[in-house]
């Protein structure tokens, strides 16, 4: 594929399952995705201005320091371009288990999918423009000619998947450079426009440039570091109030023993601070007892959040040869948008494990499209 995604070792390591499948929104559907996105967004600045008055201890717990000592940069303008999650239960309902507000991975899947879904469903009205979405918000804040995307050792995984941003946002007259943290020190003293504030791991000097020059006003970034509005716990402080409620599971701060009232095997306990399927244990598993007295013992580090029953749906895909194949899974959807609210992308994940849904070489990743 002319994105070079699957290009020589990486047809192995960054594969996915193909499928001839597209996520179809209808009319009222696709409308009501636009509403609940909306409403996230509203509901993200208004607890990013309530902590201008007060840090709620629950959104201080466990996030990275750099973004913990930049809490009163840009106090209560809400997030920027940020993500979220929906799966569809047994009941028919969405429900929306995480928001995050500092991912930008899964940018490049959504160009793959969206341009598979136009092979696969030409005529549907799209829902996904994932890179013009970057380029009307880099345009917004400001910028013109070079954007930076300086990535952690950690993430090198994902470069592949940067430059098919690159690629894209090249069509958009937007030069964007894509840099491991071990060379990035020039930039972060010369840029201006930055994609995020990398999480360094080796190279700190780095994070610690940017962030001075964040404080400074000399540098803007697409996603600011705002890692307390991606925070699990934000998911329990919105629980049972505003207009998100239908969509949002039992969620639960874990800070005493009041939180445990009623808890059994329907409920998952997740770290606040992960990504994907790390930090979940399930209230049905060996694990559960043990990582239950860990949380008792950090206030805030985990969140209980009752057990979604997803709904089950039959999905075709292509074999390893390229035959045309059945089977069962549960899907999820991952939202992306601006902090107004805007819908940039919509793309889908599926798995045969309906437990746990997350994108890997068993995976199923499509697009999106109103029908």
């Amino acid at each position: 594929m002319s994105s070079g995604v699957w290009n020589g070792k990486q047809a192995e390591t960054h594969k996915f399952v193909l499928t001839p499948s597209v996520y179809e929104l209808s009319v009222a559907r696709a409308a009501e995705l636009r509403a609940l996105t909306h409403a996230i967004a509203v509901a993200l600045k208004e607890i990013d201005q309530l902590m201008v008055v007060q840090v709620h201890p629950a959104l201080r717990a466990h996030i990275p320091t750099i973004d913990l000592d930049l809490l009163d940069v840009e106090p209560g303008v809400g997030p920027g371009i940020f993500k979220f999650d929906v799966i569809e239960g047994v009941d028919g309902r969405w429900y929306v288990p995480e928001i995050d507000t500092r991912v930008i991975q899964n940018w490049g899947v959504g160009i793959l999918t969206e341009r598979i879904r136009q092979v696969v469903m030409p005529c549907a009205e799209a829902i996904s423009d994932m890179v013009g979405g970057v380029a009307r918000e880099f345009h917004r804040m400001g910028g013109d000619g070079t954007l930076y995307l300086i990535y952690p050792d950690v993430e090198r995984f994902y470069k592949p998947y940067f430059l098919v941003v690159k690629a894209v946002l090249a069509e958009f007259n937007i030069q964007l450079e894509v840099i491991h943290e071990n060379r990035g020190e020039q930039a972060a003293r010369e840029g201006k426009f930055f994609v995020d504030l990398p999480l360094c791991r080796f190279n700190h000097e780095v994070g610690v440039v940017l962030a001075r020059r964040y404080r400074a006003g000399e540098v803007r970034f697409l996603v600011p570091p705002k890692s307390h509005l991606g925070s699990k716990n934000v998911l329990s402080l919105l629980y049972g109030a505003g207009k998100l409620e239908p969509y949002l599971p039992e969620s639960r701060l874990v800070y005493d023993e009041k939180t445990w009232e009623g808890v059994g095997t329907q409920f998952i306990l997740k770290e606040v601070i992960s990504g994907g399927s790390k930090g979940l244990t399930f209230g049905d598993t060996a694990e559960f007892a043990a990582r239950a007295q860990q949380a008792r013992r950090e206030p805030y580090r985990f969140m209980l959040q009752r057990e979604i029953q997803t709904l089950a749906r039959t999905l075709p895909y292509f074999g390893p040869e390229g035959d045309l194949r059945e089977g069962i899974f549960a899907v999820r959807l991952i939202v992306h948008a601006n902090g107004a609210g805007e819908v940039f992308d919509v793309q889908a994940t599926a798995c045969q494990n309906t437990r746990i849904i997350h994108g890997g070489k068993d995976a199923l990743m499509f697009g999106a499209a109103i029908t």
